[in-house]
């Protein structure tokens, strides 16, 4: 029974052979035809290619995100440099990204796009592949059997510079640059306002994303108010980026100096003859604890530069007025400097650290800015504290942001932040915070005590 059992299994085997398992499993049958609209796409003349986008399943261990590069996505662009037009495709791993310029040839595309393309379909964390041309959108996933088309994203051509140039948020050549002293006629700026050029920029890009994340430019027209403003770059700047987006803005500067609030108000009248967004700027003279604005709402409240506590008056005046968002890039801090100059003779590790001026001026910023942030922590909003340009162009650069929340913390919540101010004071010899008398937070700190004589 045995003998005729092996006969039977050869017999078998002879007649219906082993197939071989494939280690290398064909792609998904619309590959091959989204390659070929890729191919034509880019040899018509002018190419009629936009844009491809290759995305992978990301990896289901979050440490692989920080382990070996493990391929998210693939982006692929039609350049033109020196040595010919090539399809740029951009490796975006999880820790690093890589650029590889694939070579443009009539006479064999297909076979160049193939041999880059297929192993990226074949791919085992493979999701989906998205073409876009002129003539329209295509795209496959990874179990799709056919090939989806879609009207056109694009209605132009991107741009097919490999160095594409920047438009400047603040344009050199805009007239108010130049009223203001920072540019001369020709819009070159001049060498001494280069610094504040690029805070200026800066700052810009920083508010205007906030105010776009919050969308407050749904309402109009949004209110801005900068208290201790100076000279009112940062004012000009900021409210000529945003009525040249076409959003209805109202700014107005609040400044001590009222000789220099009429200066500027001069230069307002002389712009608003040919740039009419102006007419909506104005600066009014008077102290950030005083000053009465005109409306009980504000959505943007800047302090940038104001000395001491006077940003704590600038963070609580934001607070009277319900703003959403308040933006600060303090100055010096001299009501906490004077609380830890005991540090300088204080029996212990820190004492040793605080022993010097520089240090204890340090100090003195990252406790004041701290409390700040935890304070306005506890009234509602989310705060991030950063340093908003290098310090080549101030040694005044940290900024505090502030956007309003739009579900109120629980008492729970409050409680837990209330016991962190009170300890970062408390543990810093911090008895007197112009921020927390101001909101009604009472510190229980003990004054730090010279005990021992060290250098300043």
């Amino acid at each position: 029974m045995m003998h005729l059992l092996c006969l039977i299994l050869l017999i078998s085997i002879s007649i219906f052979p082993i197939q071989p398992l494939s280690t290398n499993p064909l792609p998904p049958p619309p590959s091959g035809e989204l390659i070929s609209k890729l191919s034509a796409s880019l040899s018509s003349s002018p190419p009629s290619f936009c844009r491809l986008v290759i995305k992978n399943n990301p990896p289901a261990d979050p440490k692989a995100f920080t382990a070996n590069p493990t391929l998210l996505s693939v982006e692929g662009r039609y350049v033109e440099i020196k040595s010919g037009p090539k399809l740029q495709l951009i490796f975006k791993e999880t820790t690093r990204d890589l650029t590889k310029n694939i070579e443009l040839d009539d006479d064999d595309d297909i076979d160049s796009l193939s041999s880059n393309l297929l192993p990226l379909f074949s791919h085992a964390s493979f999701k989906t592949c998205t073409l876009q041309t002129l003539d329209g959108d295509y795209a496959f996933k990874a179990a799709s059997t056919k090939l989806k088309t879609n009207r056109p994203t694009f209605k132009s051509l991107p741009s097919a510079s490999h160095n594409t140039k920047k438009t400047p948020l603040i344009d050199p050549k805009s007239p108010f640059l130049y009223k203001l002293g920072l540019t001369d006629s020709e819009g070159t700026p001049k060498p001494k306002s280069k610094s504040k050029l690029s805070q200026c920029t800066k700052f810009v890009e920083i508010v205007s994303q906030l105010i776009e994340s919050q969308k407050i430019t749904d309402q109009k027209p949004i209110e801005i108010v900068d208290v201790g403003c100076g000279k009112g770059y940062l004012t000009f700047s900021l409210h000529n980026y945003l009525t040249s987006k076409n959003i209805e803005t109202i700014s107005t500067g609040v400044e001590l100096r009222e000789s220099l609030c009429d200066s500027i108000n001069s230069i307002v009248s002389d712009l608003v003859e040919t740039e009419p967004q102006f007419e909506t700027l104005t600066f009014k003279p008077g102290y950030i604890s005083s000053y009465v604005h005109y409306s009980k709402k504000v959505d943007v409240l800047i302090a940038l530069h104001a000395c001491d506590t006077a940003s704590c008056d600038a963070i609580s005046y934001g607070l009277s007025l319900n703003s959403t968002i308040i933006v600060l890039a303090p100055c010096c801090h001299k009501e906490v400097r004077r609380q830890v100059e005991g540090f300088k003779g204080y029996e212990g590790v820190l004492g040793e650290v605080m022993g010097w001026g520089i240090m204890r001026e340090r100090f003195s910023e990252y406790v004041t800015d701290s409390l700040r942030g935890l304070i306005l922590e506890y009234l509602g909003y989310e705060v991030k504290i950063f340093e908003f340009i290098g310090s080549e162009h101030t040694g005044k650069n940290s900024m505090i942001t502030a956007i309003k929340k739009s579900k109120p913390m629980s008492e729970e919540e409050r409680e837990k932040v209330l016991k962190r101010i009170l300890e970062l004071a408390e543990g810093n010899g911090v008895t007197q915070f112009r921020l927390a008398e101001l909101v009604g937070i009472e510190l229980r700190g003990k004054k730090i005590k010279n005990a021992r004589n060290m250098p300043n």
